[in-house]
């Protein structure tokens, strides 16, 4: 039985990576960030009714990724763009991650699409979010080890001081449409026995 009613969400980060471009951090802009490696058969250890327990299997994966900063620019073309997609693979090293499913990765999510008037040309003074776009993908024939790929691209000003063109980013699988077994006995029953 597929239950539409439960998803579990996994954190597919080892660190906060820090994507930049003239500044020190963790990734340039552009570059791949690899997510942690999740078993997906080794999911579970649910004590709640209803939730995902060992032996649950997932048939949709839905990669993420959230990017934000806290810091302030004025530079004027601050184009960011997030893309994700699914890998798969037999190691748990990751050593033989292969995409998913081409078809099924998100379209590209883009912020600040034009450059801005002099007057608009600057962030907010509090932080700024943003956020990949949806992406499912069926994953019942998937190979067992799963993680998500992200690509943070950004203009940046080239005349930035340290820290002050970095973006963090962090990302993650929901897992959904778990088959699970029912339970035998079922509580609330009003059967009785004589």
């Amino acid at each position: 039985m597929i239950n539409h009613r439960i998803s579990k969400t996994v954190p597919a980060f080892t660190a906060t990576q820090i994507t930049y471009t003239c500044s020190t951090g963790d990734v340039a802009s552009g570059s791949a960030i690899n997510g942690a490696i999740i078993d997906r058969l080794g999911l579970g250890g649910s004590t709640y009714p209803m939730q995902v327990t060992k032996g649950d299997f997932a048939h949709v994966a839905k990669p993420f990724c959230f990017v934000w900063t806290t810091v302030g620019t004025t530079y004027a073309d601050r184009k960011v763009a997030i893309d994700v997609k699914l890998q798969h693979g037999d190691s748990s090293g990751g050593g033989d991650m292969a995409d998913l499913s081409t078809q099924d990765n998100a379209v590209q999510r883009v912020y600040w699409t034009t450059a801005h008037s002099t007057d608009m040309a600057n962030w907010s003074t509090g932080a700024n979010y943003m956020h990949s776009n949806v992406a499912d993908y069926e994953i019942s024939a998937a190979k067992r080890f799963l993680r998500s790929v992200s690509v943070v691209t950004k203009n940046g000003n080239s005349t930035a001081a340290t820290g002050a063109d970095q973006m963090y980013v962090i990302q993650g699988i929901v897992l959904d449409e778990f088959t699970y077994s029912p339970p035998s006995v079922l509580s609330g029953t009003t059967a009785t026995s004589t």
